[in-house]
């Protein structure tokens, strides 16, 4: 088989511990951990068997034949551990990880590169690939309804001719075709100064899966460890973590233009007076990363976890 050599190799490798972050991989590092009498740790990277409407039958069989027999699971999203408990029988514990970052501090030295002007509100995306479906539509239909020239909406990712030409035909006047922004993608450590740069992050998850709607997308991680405030969609488990947050930024039906439509005009009312309102969310994204949304906590309960599958 392909993965023979993998496996080979790796049961070669001699540990107490062995941890999967993939569910086709833990057959494998499953034998390889009984064989060498070591303790065997799972990470929900997804909810594998609903990524889509459809349920994975062969996933399923995974999971109900393997997952019982870890010693401990780790998942992204507080959600997963409700609907893996409703799915299977005789789990292990579940413990959340959030997928954070360490929390830094960026010196922002005035000199823009993805902005126009720093005098504009500026609305701001990315992701491995700009594309259609991921809430971006509704966004610029929400910008179509009152048609300002002080909104700027930027979005990162690799994108095709046919895609910023499918975007800009959204835009129904000037003002706002000349307000969008494509960016190419940067270096991780570039990409946290460049998100700094702006002032509302999009976090707009369409709920397109059970998956989708119990995740947290990691986008709000970085927008939070870059100071911005946050324009989040509904699905279940965002609204989760905004409902913990309540003074980092708004959770919008993106589905609902009118209502979003309002709510990017406050935003942007508030940076042209420059009130007190954009500033607070800003302030208080940023505070959460400190105080609660860094990998130096989530790292600690993580070694915790290890330390008692060790003992």
């Amino acid at each position: 088989p392909l993965w023979f050599p993998l496996y080979r190799l790796a049961k070669s490798v001699k540990a107490d511990l062995y941890s999967v972050h993939n569910i086709n991989m833990l057959p494998l590092v499953a034998q390889i951990a009984q064989k060498n009498k070591a303790k065997l740790g799972f990470d929900i990277e997804d909810a594998y068997s609903v990524t889509s409407e459809n349920r994975n039958e062969k996933i399923i069989d995974l999971e109900k034949k393997y997952l019982p027999k870890v010693d401990y699971i780790t998942c992204a999203s507080p959600l997963y551990i409700d609907f893996y408990k409703s799915v299977y029988q005789n789990l292990p514990s579940i413990t959340t990880i959030l997928n954070v970052f360490d929390d830094i501090e960026i010196q922002k030295d005035n000199i823009y590169k993805d902005r126009n002007n720093p005098n504009h509100l500026s609305l701001y995306w990315f992701s491995q690939t700009t594309g259609k479906g991921r809430g971006i539509e509704q966004i610029i239909e929400a910008l179509n309804l009152f048609n300002r020239d002080d909104i700027e909406l930027h979005l990162r990712g690799e994108t095709s001719q046919e895609i910023k030409t499918y975007f800009l035909h959204l835009a129904k006047t000037e003002n706002i075709k000349k307000n969008i922004y494509f960016h190419p993608l940067v270096s991780n450590q570039e990409l946290a100064l460049r998100t700094a740069e702006h002032d509302v992050g999009l976090a707009l998850e369409t709920g397109f899966s059970i998956n989708n709607e119990l995740a947290i997308s990691n986008k709000i991680f970085q927008y939070l460890n870059t100071g911005l405030a946050i324009l989040s969609s509904s699905t279940k488990g965002q609204k989760w973590l905004m409902g913990q947050n309540t003074s980092i930024g708004f959770v919008i039906d993106i589905e609902n233009t009118e209502a979003v439509a309002k709510t990017i005009e406050l935003l942007a009312n508030s940076k042209e007076s420059n009130s007190e309102e954009l500033n607070a969310m800003k302030k208080a994204a940023k505070n959460a990363s400190k105080t609660k949304y860094n990998w130096n906590i989530e790292g600690q309960k993580f070694l915790q976890i290890i330390e008692k599958t060790l003992s």
